[in-house]
């Protein structure tokens, strides 16, 4: 009986290991994967709020700057009237995949921003930005 010779040893080796990996990282393929991402309204960066000044910024500036605002509120204080503006922003961002055999994730991420204008007599009195994770 002829005895295998260290080429033939080392063949079947190489493909025994070849064989052994290709099982186990099997496992490890993705299967499926999807991101989404959402986003509403318009985001105003810091940036552009350092060109916002008290007592000088208008109404017509900040819609021809932001557009419209998201929604306006009328308010009375110590006799005087004024409105608020809110910008909302918001950014969604799920994401999900499956791991044959080892995982099936799910993950949901949210931001919300929300600069508001305090506008009195068409100008703007104050600013302020309202954030949630």
């Amino acid at each position: 009986m002829p005895t295998p010779t260290t080429t033939t040893v080392i063949g079947r080796l190489a493909l025994t290991a070849c064989l052994v990996a290709m099982i186990a990282l099997g496992g490890c393929n993705i299967i499926s994967g999807n991101k989404t991402v959402s986003v509403q309204g318009r985001r105003i960066t810091s940036t552009s709020l350092s060109q916002v000044q008290l007592n000088k910024t208008t109404t017509d500036w900040l819609e021809a700057a932001f557009g419209a605002p998201t929604s306006r509120k009328t308010f009375t204080r110590d006799g005087v009237e004024g409105e608020i503006w809110r910008y909302e922003y918001r950014r969604s961002e799920s994401s999900s995949g499956e791991f044959l055999f080892l995982y099936d994730g799910w993950n949901h991420k949210e931001e919300t921003t929300t600069t508001c204008f305090e506008l009195v007599d068409g100008k703007v009195t104050r600013y302020w930005t309202e954030k949630s994770p």
